[in-house]
């Protein structure tokens, strides 16, 4: 394990960062983890076009231990407590230590979003 995939699942264990999730595969089970969830603010910056900017949703870090053998897909689910969430988008760090899921509420919480 590098140093940097260390620190990420020690980030997603402390309890004032991390919360507890549950990641469901398209086929599997469902994988008891922890990530860290941030909500996403658009782009400030994003010039008049609006070319490439980012919408507000959220973003879960989950440590790539947490998920030995799996590697989370688009459209795979992330519930964390009683909220689903769908994954949109997976972007692994350059150190392989932690994905970063691009989130959208699925299921009945979408419709009050």
């Amino acid at each position: 394990m590098t140093a940097f995939a260390a620190a990420a699942a020690v980030l997603a264990a402390d309890p004032n960062l991390g919360t507890s999730a549950v990641y469901t595969p398209a086929i599997g089970a469902a994988v008891p983890c922890r990530v860290v969830l941030s909500r996403r603010e658009p782009d400030a910056f994003s010039g008049s076009s609006g070319a490439g900017r980012r919408t507000t949703g959220w973003e879960a870090m989950l440590p790539a231990a947490s998920l030995p053998g799996f590697r989370p897909a688009r459209g795979e689910t992330l519930t964390i407590g009683d909220v689903d969430y769908q994954i949109e988008e997976v972007a692994m760090d350059p150190l392989s230590g932690a994905y970063t899921l691009t989130l959208t509420l699925s299921g009945p919480d979408a419709r009050g979003a």
